[in-house]
């Protein structure tokens, strides 16, 4: 199972790639087939918590990822052009 950094990604940090977000998601998916097999079976033990807390942290962590990547696609993106103007300067 993927353990995410216990802080948010800061700029110093390297760059999450696409197969560190495959492994994210694809870890997230057999929690929450453990989670669903547990709480099916009835057993709410320790086990199911776990699972829980480390579902909770990787989706935090990937709505932080993706937070970042929009604020900074939207800091370098051209304002949109009006309709018969000229561009916009920035």
């Amino acid at each position: 199972m993927y353990y995410p950094p216990t802080s948010t990604p800061s700029r110093r940090e390297p760059v999450v790639n696409t197969s560190v977000i495959q492994k994210i998601l694809d870890d997230n998916v057999q929690l929450i087939r453990s989670i669903i097999s547990n709480q099916q079976t009835g057993n709410t033990g320790h086990e199911l918590q776990q699972n829980l807390q480390l579902l909770h942290k990787n989706l935090i962590y990937l709505a932080t990822i993706a937070d970042q990547a929009n604020s900074s696609n939207s800091n370098s993106t051209v304002p949109p052009q009006q309709p018969g103007g000229p561009p916009q300067q920035q």
